[in-house]
């Protein structure tokens, strides 16, 4: 069965955020031979259109795996423009929080909550981007502020399972700066 590219980029995001650079080349292999292939099996509404953001995306991941995070960046930001999904600014975010670029990186993980995705699978982005924000604010110097995102956080939370990561995250952190 041929899978369309918007399903493996999330498996080449996993394979490479996890360390396994060559399953995720392999996957991306795979996926450049379904871009722009109307019959690959996807969602309901199979637009080709977005094919390319999907791979630009896919290898930004093995590009911020490998440390090359301005050619991340970049693919990013190509995914990101035809592809504004939660999905592609987590990537962003993620990339530039891990290239150093704190500013950048609080940017794109403020649009990133804001978003509000909840209820399907972006909300694990959604969860995140409070914790990542927070780190950031406190890597700026600003304990206050991070208090603040993780408390909310928390309390929007506050009867999920209590296993989840972003709340061990938050909690454990919370307490660090209280």
């Amino acid at each position: 069965m041929s899978l369309g590219p918007e399903w493996l980029r999330h498996v080449v995001k996993r394979f490479a955020r996890n360390g396994r650079a060559r399953q995720a080349q392999a996957i991306l292999d795979v996926m450049s031979k379904t871009v722009g292939d109307p019959t690959s099996d996807s969602s309901a509404n199979r637009n080709t259109q977005r094919d390319p953001a999907h791979l630009n995306a896919a290898q930004g991941e093995i590009d911020l795996a490998a440390g090359r995070f301005e050619d991340a960046i970049r693919r990013f930001e190509t995914a990101y423009q035809a592809d504004p999904s939660a999905d592609s600014l987590d990537s962003l975010a993620t990339a530039c929080l891990t290239a150093g670029r704190l500013g950048d990186a609080a940017r794109h993980y403020e649009k990133l909550i804001a978003q509000r995705d909840l209820g399907s699978e972006p909300q694990e982005h959604w969860l995140q981007a409070h914790v990542r924000l927070a780190e950031i604010r406190e890597r700026q110097g600003n304990p206050e502020a991070a208090r603040a995102l993780y408390e909310a956080l928390l309390a929007i939370w506050k009867d999920a399972d209590p296993d989840l990561p972003a709340l061990k995250e938050a909690k454990d952190a919370l307490a660090r700066l209280k």
